[in-house]
């Protein structure tokens, strides 16, 4: 995929499974009288992904195994006029961690791009892609009265994979998702948290994605900051 990508877009992946010994929630029973309405849905998430393409910001991502850094990396994100993204290296710098770990070093470069292109995959994700995982989703409402409905749907990127969407009833912006899937056989476990800059649209303001390298966590976050209007 390469750092021109590195906030935003799309792999194959094989087989799906739940991720580091969790299981997601099963999808309850479809009622047809609450129908999940994707229009509403995919046609909020693509208007502000409009408005976000009037801005520019920082994009931090930081590679952790075991709870030791590996590798951070500093960018400069926007979206270029066809809407892919455009990230320019800032800063660029790997920890003494990555020499003593020798020949598996590069082994873990690969793995950590691999999931790179995985969580972005779903942090973006296509809205005709989008529209097809949303078919057969499942809402339920905040039990507790709040304004926010979770989305739970199957076979987001392919089939197996876990994907559950909290919105805002009314707006349909995002809040949170939450996805369970696996690279090569290994477990992983994607969560983003999204925010809204003053006036303007949310963003995926914090990302993670976890699985597990031989016996070792690996973690991959992912920090949007510093936007500013263009």
């Amino acid at each position: 995929m390469g750092r021109k990508a590195i906030l935003f877009l799309l792999i194959a992946l094989t087989g799906a499974r739940p991720a580091m010994g969790q299981s997601p929630d099963q999808a309850p029973a479809r009622d047809p009288g609450r129908n999940v309405n994707v229009f509403a849905i995919t046609e909020a998430l693509e208007k502000n992904r409009e408005a976000l393409a009037r801005y520019t910001w920082k994009l931090k991502l930081e590679v952790a195994l075991e709870g030791a850094l590996l590798s951070e990396e500093l960018f400069q994100a926007s979206y270029n006029a066809d809407g892919t993204l455009r990230s320019d290296v800032l800063e660029a710098s790997e920890t003494a961690l990555v020499r003593r770990r020798g020949r598996k070093a590069r082994r873990d470069r690969e793995h950590r791009q691999r999931l790179k292109n995985l969580l972005m995959a779903y942090v973006e994700m296509p809205p005709e892609r989008l529209d097809d995982a949303m078919t057969n989703a499942v809402s339920t409402d905040n039990p507790a009265g709040g304004s926010t409905t979770r989305v739970q749907a199957r076979g987001a990127i392919r089939e197996g994979d876990s994907y559950d969407l909290w919105i805002d009833t009314a707006t349909r912006r995002p809040h949170r998702f939450e996805v369970f899937t696996s690279l090569q056989g290994e477990p992983v476990r994607l969560v983003a948290g999204f925010e809204r800059l003053e006036n303007g649209p949310v963003y995926p303001a914090e990302a993670t994605v976890e699985t597990e390298v031989g016996e070792k966590k690996m973690v991959i976050s992912i920090r949007n900051y510093d936007f500013e209007k263009l």
